[in-house]
């Protein structure tokens, strides 16, 4: 009997330990390159192909966390702001809201001591994506444009990791924000395709439920869009051969994310957001290997 005690705790520890992986939503990564990629992009843009590694590691990871916080805070407000929220884990009970406050509050605290040594820019543009975190639970059950919405809050890394670097975002960092807000909107809408009915159900406002069977068509567009955007940026931050290639491969992918949309009704949204990634990383190698060429 006391021998199986250490490992009764040890199962426990795990247990408990799960429910704040779930509730920070670590077992679904999915969306984790989609915001540490183009903070990498912007890193390497505003470095000139040599970041600052210390600098470029701790927006990583303060990004990382604030991504886990705002899981977090958006599970605590479902709980408080949706009558029906089954996939809140503090309104199922599964965590306490004492508890999500608390790991909430740990994580943004965590995310401002490791940019704090920065600089006071970065903490403005950090004080900036706080609002925007916090209104994203209330936004979400008023209006439609939740996607766009995430999108900004995806795209405002960008001159986040230009401030990290110590330079000023310009031109070309706003064209790569625009970029990244109009791919990311495209992606987070993929995302809410097969939830439109759960989300309208609870009550959560999406653009698919504002555009229906014709949301495809506003993802391409999206899409399309970024891709002009980057181009854009590419010319205006002197990028050359490589970074075009990138967008050539970025292109030649959407003909087969707009197949895996319409494979399946359920997972088709899903693998066509999931293979975003393989986008990202096309700009990311095209913008890596034009500093490395060049240097």
């Amino acid at each position: 009997m006391n021998s199986q005690q250490p490992l009764a705790r040890l199962q426990q520890r795990y247990l408990s330990s799960r429910r704040f992986l779930c509730l920070c939503r670590l077992h679904r990564p999915a969306d984790i390159p989609l915001l540490l990629l183009p903070a990498l992009w912007a890193s390497l843009l505003a470095a000139e192909g040599i970041p600052q590694t210390g600098a470029m590691l701790s927006l990583l990871l303060a990004a990382l966390l604030f991504r886990c916080a705002a899981w977090t805070f958006n599970d605590w407000m479902e709980s408080r702001l949706l009558p029906e929220a089954p996939e809140s884990f503090v309104a199922r009970k599964i965590i306490s809201p004492r508890e999500a406050q608390l790991l909430f509050a740990t994580l943004l605290l965590i995310s401002l001591l490791l940019l704090l040594p920065l600089g006071l820019p970065l903490l403005y543009y950090s004080a900036v994506a706080l609002l925007l975190l916090l209104g994203f639970p209330l936004l979400k059950t008023r209006l439609l444009i939740t996607q766009p919405y995430l999108g900004l809050c995806y795209a405002w890394i960008v001159p986040m990791a230009w401030s990290a670097q110590g330079s000023a975002p310009g031109k070309g960092a706003w064209l790569m924000f625009t970029a990244v807000l109009l791919s990311a909107t495209a992606f987070n809408t993929l995302y809410a395709l097969p939830r439109r009915r759960y989300e309208q159900r609870v009550g959560i406002g999406s653009v698919p439920q504002l555009l229906g069977n014709s949301s495809w068509l506003f993802i391409l567009l999206a899409q399309l869009a970024a891709v002009v955007a980057l181009w854009l940026a590419g010319r205006q931050l002197q990028l050359e051969i490589f970074f075009s290639l990138a967008l050539v491969v970025v292109l030649l992918l959407l003909p087969y994310q707009q197949w895996l949309l319409f494979s399946h009704p359920q997972h088709g949204p899903m693998r066509s957001y999931r293979n975003q990634i393989w986008s990202a990383i096309a700009v990311f190698c095209g913008i890596a290997f034009h500093f490395i060429c060049r240097g």
